[in-house]
């Protein structure tokens, strides 16, 4: 058996405790940031002002005649 009094050892196992019990806290702060970041992106995506889309012209057919304006 290992000689627990080894202070080298005590401070392994201190450390990885520590990153043990600190890893959900990590992940979840890391969770609700990439979520704030989404967020952000998707509302300045859909705040923007909307894209008019010209209608295209596909090879070998004829374009009709515009809609009169009222």
């Amino acid at each position: 058996m290992l000689n627990v009094n080894n202070k080298l050892i005590i401070a392994i196992l201190s450390l990885v405790t520590v990153a043990v019990v600190s890893l959900p806290e990590l992940l979840l702060i890391i969770f609700l940031v990439a979520v704030f970041f989404f967020a952000q992106q998707w509302f300045k995506l859909n705040t923007g002002k909307p894209v008019r889309i010209k209608s295209e012209v596909h090879p070998g057919h004829k374009r009709g005649q515009p809609h009169e304006r009222r």
